[in-house]
């Protein structure tokens, strides 16, 4: 009986966690660091799987998604209009352990999470 009870308590557990909110993990605004010469650069992401990231003259919206720590973006709109040329992809990013900070894979750029 203790057995069916621990078996129970440990899948309502597990069933909890693979419902919540796919991106919660992400959710907020992160500044960027170190900033850049010109001002201030800024992403947020939002539950449902899109961003926006500002920075001098710039404004980039897109989706993301986040595999663990794990994450990937995709641009779908540079200051309003459809990316033009044959820009590459954001290179990947993996979220810190404590999700209050990202780093894009194979630099130094990091973004901080705002409270």
């Amino acid at each position: 009986m203790q057995r069916a009870c621990l078996f129970a308590a440990i899948l309502a557990i597990l069933l909890s966690v693979g419902c919540s909110k796919k991106n919660a993990g992400l959710s907020g605004t992160y500044k960027r660091r170190p900033p850049l010469p010109a001002g201030d650069a800024t992403m947020t992401f939002q539950e449902n799987g899109t961003f926006e990231s500002a920075g001098p003259g710039n404004v980039v919206k897109g989706t993301y998604e986040l595999k663990g720590r794990a994450l990937s973006i995709a641009v779908t709109q540079v200051n309003g209009k459809p990316p033009q040329g044959n820009a590459p992809p954001p290179p990947p990013a993996t979220l810190a352990e404590d999700g209050k900070s990202f780093k894009f894979d194979g630099g130094d750029i990091e973004f901080i999470k705002q409270e």
